[in-house]
């Protein structure tokens, strides 16, 4: 054979094993992708079976339709209801969630049907029964039990929610925890017990009636790490004024003195704790704050958005305005409780960008939010973002990201009930803004923003999480010269000494976006 002939039959073989390559490496891309995905969805709001103005089919509809959700969950409260789920009232109160029990004798059975109903009208999405939890000693959480059945939520409201007086079931052997802290926690550990893996409790608007402490969002994640493992960053009732999500000293706790209810404002702390910082609670706007308290023990307690839904008036339907972008394994009810299990969430409002890859790796492998990148201590790594936003958001306008904030802080020890700090160690003095990226900064590929970070030599166990918003540095009555977020009440003429000017109030004009973060563990 010559060896012109010997160099085409290589070249052959070069080709074909190029092409076989690359049918391999396609047929493998379409697993991964078929794998899992990116979801988007709404685990807080309210229809007329408690203090909301639309019903289930109605809220459902709009949640999938102008919110283009994959999945809700509705968060009614507890107690006791006047209406049915339709919103027809009753002849007499009834238990709320006693209408979701199968009655034989067909008393209560409201509300279980419709459900049933809505998820046959939507085949392909995913919808899950939830509860508003009155939290004994604290405030709000959402629950969410994915179950073919009505009783599993039905019972936990019954035994656990300080808004439910019924004792009628106490035949069932259900005993009622609901007036004490313990109880509180039996309730989560219950959630653990039975429910690990398809269940969930998110705090709702953790800092808006000042009652929910660092502490007790530790002692609930070590009670259930599997159920009690975030909470609610960006709250809803997003329009609601004069305050975003209705921060303002309205929700915040009357004290007794002797036999006198006296209101006691701390307008100090009000105006600073009780307060959105560009829609963001300040537990996790404020960097160096209570999350990255959290987060610098390495503890997995994620950050998630919701819509907190009443009305028309004072919210946005779900994923109207602010949504969370999950990834998952599978597209289930029981996969969609992992993914918020698992940290894999970015949440965003006014689609300020609609798609977000945040990794971290070196030579050996890549990693998510919600994961850990192990290292060698010395070792270089490299962080990567990509994000890219729509050409339109729900309010006709073209959104832009003005810049985004790499946040960093350092890992150490976590705490544990027998040490001081549990209870009050709520800010890390590590945690800071390390690199600011704007339009300089990012490559552009395909209609995506590509940014590059280069740790070159690891020294310490850090944790990274993004945030990135359409607002420049230093911009009158939205945020400071750091490029910080400043608290909503001063947007639009608003001021510290009279907060309620604020009546040409704007959500969609100060839009944010925050990751969950990436953990980097230094051997």
């Amino acid at each position: 054979m010559s060896r012109s002939t010997t160099s085409t039959v290589r070249r052959l073989w070069i080709l074909c094993g190029v092409m076989l390559l690359g049918l391999l490496m396609t047929a493998w891309t379409a697993d991964a992708q078929a794998a899992g995905r990116w979801v988007t969805g709404d685990h807080h709001s309210h229809t007329r079976m408690s203090d909301g103005d639309a019903a289930f089919p109605e809220l459902v509809e709009h949640a999938f339709g102008i919110g283009a959700l994959d999945w809700v969950a509705t968060a009614d409260h507890g107690g006791w209801s006047m209406k049915d789920a339709e919103g027809v009232k009753l002849d007499e109160p009834v238990w709320m969630w006693r209408m979701f029990l199968d009655d034989p004798n067909g008393v209560y059975d409201f509300g279980w049907p419709v459900l049933l109903e809505t998820r046959a009208d939507y085949p392909g999405k995913v919808i899950v029964q939830g509860l508003e939890w009155g939290v004994h000693s604290a405030d709000e959480a959402k629950v969410g039990i994915v179950a073919d059945e009505p009783s599993a939520i039905s019972d936990f409201e019954y035994m656990f929610d300080k808004l439910d007086l019924d004792t009628s079931r106490a035949d069932e052997s259900l005993v009622k925890q609901n007036d004490t802290w313990e109880g509180s926690l039996a309730a989560v550990s219950w959630l653990q017990e039975n429910y690990a893996g398809s269940s969930y409790a998110i705090i709702s608007h953790p800092s808006r009636a000042l009652k929910w402490t660092v502490g007790q969002f530790r002692a609930f994640n070590d009670a259930a790490p599997d159920v009690a493992f975030g909470f609610c960053g960006i709250p809803g009732s997003q329009k609601e004024l004069p305050c975003r999500g209705g921060y303002d000293e309205d929700e915040i706790y009357v004290s007794k003195k002797g036999k006198k209810a006296a209101r006691v404002i701390d307008w100090e702390r009000i105006l600073e704790y009780a307060r959105t910082y560009g829609g963001a609670d300040y537990m996790v706007a404020k960097v160096g704050g209570l999350w990255d308290a959290l987060l610098g023990e390495g503890r997995e307690w994620w950050m998630f958005s919701d819509s907190d839904f009443h009305n028309e008036e004072e919210e946005f339907w779900p994923g109207e305005y602010s949504k969370d972008h999950t990834w998952v394994d599978e597209y289930t009810a029981e996969g969609v409780v992992e993914g918020l299990r698992s940290g894999k969430t970015f949440s965003v409002e006014g689609q300020l960008i609609d798609d977000l890859e945040f990794s971290a790796g070196d030579a050996n492998e890549s990693v998510g939010m919600g994961d850990t990148l192990a290292v060698k201590s010395g070792k270089a790594y490299t962080i990567t973002i990509r994000f890219r936003s729509p050409a339109v958001n729900n309010n006709g306008d073209a959104p832009v990201v003005d810049h985004v904030d790499l946040i960093a802080g350092k890992v150490g020890e976590r705490y544990d009930a027998r040490d001081k700090e549990y209870e009050t160690r709520d800010t890390n003095t590590t945690t800071a803004v390390l690199a600011r990226f704007d339009e300089g900064d990012w490559t552009a590929d395909g209609g995506w923003n590509v940014i590059t970070y280069d740790v070159k030599k690891a020294a310490t166990d850090m944790y990274y999480r993004l945030r990135g918003t359409n607002m420049g540095v230093d911009v009158d009555g939205q945020t400071d010269a750091q490029g910080n977020p400043l608290a909503d009440y001063l947007e639009d003429g608003g001021t510290a000494e009279d907060p309620m000017l604020n009546d040409e109030f704007r959500p969609w004009a100060d839009l944010w976006f925050y990751s969950n973060p990436i953990f980097v563990d230094v051997d």
